[in-house]
């Protein structure tokens, strides 16, 4: 699964959050790229487990970035995905403050 939209308002949340070295003539269709690009290099690390879970990966990036901004660290991540997924799976309210802050 590779992430292959063009449309700039489709590109929130797979502009992977890394340190880049940029070349000074590059230009910004090119740096794009190259953050998408390491996007899919991460997300191919999940998305077997995606389709195995027939979750979609828009689904999966959503839900990672709530957990990444609800979590005070990592070792809360793992507590604050298995709530996230039993509130969804019930049909629950998530009931979380990163809901409200994107």
């Amino acid at each position: 699964t590779v992430y292959t939209n063009t449309k700039p308002e489709y590109f929130e949340g797979v502009y992977y959050p890394d340190t880049y070295l940029v070349p000074r003539d590059e230009t910004g269709d090119k740096i794009a790229t190259r953050l998408i690009g390491r996007f899919n290099e991460q997300f191919a690390l999940y998305a077997d487990k995606y389709i195995k879970a027939n979750i979609r990966w828009v689904t999966g990036l959503k839900i990672a970035s709530l957990i990444s901004r609800e979590a005070a660290g990592k070792a809360d991540m793992h507590l604050i995905s298995g709530i996230i997924w039993n509130r969804l799976n019930d049909g629950m309210p998530l009931q979380i403050d990163a809901t409200m802050q994107y």
